[in-house]
């Protein structure tokens, strides 16, 4: 590395470390129990130091960033632990983790790699910043929330590295990581949804809640906003418009699923899910964006945490019945056998459908117009199911709403349907 290289590099590394000192001593300054203290001189010298001493490593001394690592953890351990009995209470480790990231990010720099070096003090600055907002937001999740979190993720842990990728049982229909794996990419999306959906609270507005009901559970989202139409019956329009859009991002989350698994069934299915989405987007556009009554302080949509540890082990029994059938009926009726296992697994869920069928493309067991045509019938038999469900629940002009746009999406959906034959 040349001279000038060095400079750049101690440049660049001063140049983050400040950075990230002006938050935390922007902090000090205006929040209360922050360590203030420690700020910009601070944090450059410690970005400085590390790229120092990545440099003399690469130079000759290899062990020198190690030891100063390890050094100023102990130097920020003892002064922690001197800080907290001077103030009488526990300090939080929050300064004193960030600023051994900025020595690392200062090595990282010295070692040519400052685009992750950069990226990785951006993600720093926005975490320190964001504190009040994060633990605004953790408040509004419940201990059952955070527990089937942090159940799922265990499981997951413990599941995915020792579960055997091989198929088994009758038409190799069981093969455990490839369940498992659907399960975590179906309820990684549906926590997203549900995430939102608690972040953004009730004020968010039915628009909203309609968008993420839709991701998080589009079954749910259609009977709770259905049940409260009748309950409010001056918002009914609005209520209506967010079931539609809830069902519209149910196509929008099977197109996710399909580009996940198999981007032939993605290319082949993507047009029909979008034409069929048209009208719920169409409406629910139409009625938040005319000036209508945002639905601030409606409560939202009863849905369970897609990570429990009971919905996760139901979907999985239930993909497994999916890939089963499906498998089955290809095998001993041809395509007819799959199109008819398709409207009968969307009655109840649509996301097994497919993904067994994805999964049937991507190892070239089902051609990818064929996929289409069954993930359209799914959408359709589900489309036809949240209808019923609420045009028995809903209010007569949610109803009437629901049942105007709903009409022409299953239209569309069977035009789709007979163009992929």
């Amino acid at each position: 590395m040349t001279a000038d290289s060095m400079l750049l590099s101690l440049l660049v590394s001063a140049s983050l470390g400040a950075l990230i000192g002006l938050e935390r001593q922007w902090s000090g300054q205006h929040g209360p129990g922050e360590a203030s203290e420690i700020g910009v001189r601070t944090f450059t010298l410690w970005a400085v130091l590390g790229n120092v001493a990545a440099l003399l490593s690469a130079a000759g001394a290899p062990y020198l960033f190690i030891a100063g690592f390890l050094a100023g953890t102990a130097l920020l351990l003892v002064h922690h632990s001197i800080l907290s009995r001077s103030l009488e209470q526990i300090q939080g480790l929050t300064t004193m983790t960030a600023t051994l990231l900025t020595y690392l990010i200062g090595g990282l720099v010295a070692w040519e790699h400052t685009r992750v070096g950069v990226v990785l003090a951006v993600s720093i600055i926005l975490i320190l910043a964001s504190k009040r907002r994060l633990h605004r937001w953790i408040e509004r999740f419940t201990r059952e929330d955070l527990h089937a979190a942090l159940q799922f993720a265990a499981i997951t842990g413990v599941v995915l590295p020792i579960a055997p990728n091989h198929e088994y049982g009758p038409y190799g229909a069981f093969n455990p990581f490839s369940i498992w794996l659907m399960v975590v990419l179906v309820a990684g999306i549906g926590f997203f949804g549900y995430v939102a959906m608690r972040v953004l609270g009730p004020r968010a507005g039915l628009g909203a809640l309609g968008v993420l009901g839709g991701l998080a559970s589009s079954t749910a989202t259609t009977l709770a906003c259905s049940r409260m139409s009748r309950e409010r019956p001056a918002l009914s329009t609005e209520f209506a418009a967010a079931v539609v859009l809830a069902c519209s991002m149910m196509l929008g989350r099977g197109a996710v699923l399909c580009f996940a698994i198999s981007f032939d069934a993605f290319l082949a299915v993507w047009p029909f899910l979008l034409v069929m989405s048209l009208p719920g987007v169409a409406y629910g556009a139409w009625v938040f964006l005319r000036g209508g009554r945002r639905g601030n302080g409606e409560p939202g949509p009863p849905v369970a945490n897609p990570l429990s540890l009971k919905h996760a082990l139901r979907f999985a029994v239930l993909y497994f019945v999916i890939v089963l059938l499906s498998r089955a009926a290809l095998a001993r009726y041809g395509s007819a056998g799959l199109l008819a296992v398709s409207v009968i697994s969307g009655l109840n869920d649509m996301s097994s459908i497919t993904l067994s069928v994805s999964q049937l493309v991507a190892k070239a067991q089902l051609l990818p117009a064929t996929a289409a045509k069954a993930i359209v019938l799914a959408v359709m038999s589900n489309t036809l199911l949240k209808t019923a469900l609420a045009f028995a629940l809903a209010s007569p002009k949610a109803r009437r709403s629901i049942l105007l746009v709903m009409t022409p999406t299953v239209a569309l959906g069977f035009l789709a349907w007979w163009i992929a034959g």
